[in-house]
């Protein structure tokens, strides 16, 4: 009579070894890979054996691998590692690590390490480094990113003037309604540059400029006077990008006229295109054409009469090739010998 043998018996007789008592997940799993044995000797592919068996080929592969060694191998194995770092008492290096970033906001781990060292506090740079992120997770220091903006300036308050949106500009129908105002550097000889302003009408195209040593808030508020003098139709707003030298006197300026400001979008230079393009032609027209003086009193009488050559002497295509002054007067605007340099 032939003896029947339970699996774990089955597995002791063929390997004889002394092993512990296996688990039931060993035995499920040693019963699998019998399974499999035996569908695979059948003839089928091992792809439809480990079908047939409803585990994965590459698991029985390798549990029938382990099974060669020990039945009680293919019970899960424990992922707790063989070796376990010692605990440490922290708290008084977590203490000083705390005091050190709120001192020094943008110190990191091998720094502060470091200065841990000097004091006797033998502790190595990754457990300081997992110490500042426990702290910066719970929220008791900053991260140096935000330490930085406590030494940021205050963006500048513009309580007078309109901010454009992206791709917005001002929009005119008739002389003064728009009026783009902007500055360049101009270097009359090697060591001497200078800041020309000017201001464009975009209906009329009429041009008023004028040359100072800097181009600051306060010469500017000087360029809006000039502006009003020199101009033969009434101001009511004025068009500038968002330059510091066009905020402070220069918007008190404009609220003390009662003339609108409008601040373009950052990085939208072809908004101002007229003056930019005016400036092109002062540029090359005036600057780099002519032996000019470098004292801002022998420039400023010679900057006048281009001005005047630009208003009332050069036709202008988008004008039909009218001047500011003709295509102005056509309009009903007389203009004033005191609005002319001649």
């Amino acid at each position: 009579m032939q003896q029947e043998y339970s699996l774990q018996q089955l597995y002791y007789k063929v390997k004889k070894v002394r092993v512990s008592s296996p688990n039931e997940e060993a035995l499920r799993r040693f019963d699998a890979v019998q399974r499999f044995e035996q569908a695979f000797s059948k003839g089928l592919s091992s792809a439809d054996a480990a079908r047939v068996v409803g585990v994965a080929r590459s698991t029985l592969y390798r549990w029938r691998k382990r099974k060669t060694i020990r039945l009680d191998s293919l019970s899960s194995k424990s992922r707790r590692p063989k070796r376990l770092r010692k605990g440490k008492d922290l708290s008084m290096v977590g203490i000083r690590i705390q005091q050190l970033r709120e001192e020094y906001p943008r110190w990191g781990k091998r720094k502060i390490t470091k200065l841990l060292k000097r004091e006797a506090m033998s502790v190595s740079e990754s457990a300081v480094g997992r110490l500042i992120s426990g702290l910066l997770k719970r929220g008791v220091i900053s991260s140096a990113k935000l330490a930085q903006n406590h030494f940021k300036r205050p963006k500048p308050k513009r309580p007078y003037a309109i901010k454009l949106r992206r791709g917005q500009k001002l929009d005119a129908q008739a002389p003064g309604d728009a009026i783009q105002i902007d500055h360049m550097s101009v270097s009359i000889k090697p060591g001497h540059e200078l800041k020309h302003f000017n201001a464009v009408c975009t209906v009329s195209r009429w041009n008023v400029a004028e040359v100072y040593a800097r181009a600051t808030a306060k010469t500017a508020s000087a360029f809006i006077d000039k502006l009003l003098k020199d101009s033969p139709f009434p101001i009511s707003k004025i068009q500038v990008d968002g330059g510091s030298e066009f905020m402070a006197e220069f918007e008190q300026a404009c609220q003390k006229y009662q003339i609108g400001l409008a601040v373009l979008a950052p990085k939208s230079p072809k908004l101002n295109g007229h003056v930019e393009r005016i400036n092109g032609t002062w540029r090359t027209d005036f600057y780099e054409t002519y032996d000019l003086p470098t004292q801002l009193y022998d420039l400023r009488p010679l900057l006048n009469d281009y001005m005047d050559t630009y208003n009332w002497d050069r036709p202008h295509e988008a004008l039909d090739l009218q001047t500011p002054q003709e295509f102005l007067e056509s309009k009903g605007f007389k203009i004033r010998a005191s609005q002319s340099h001649m």
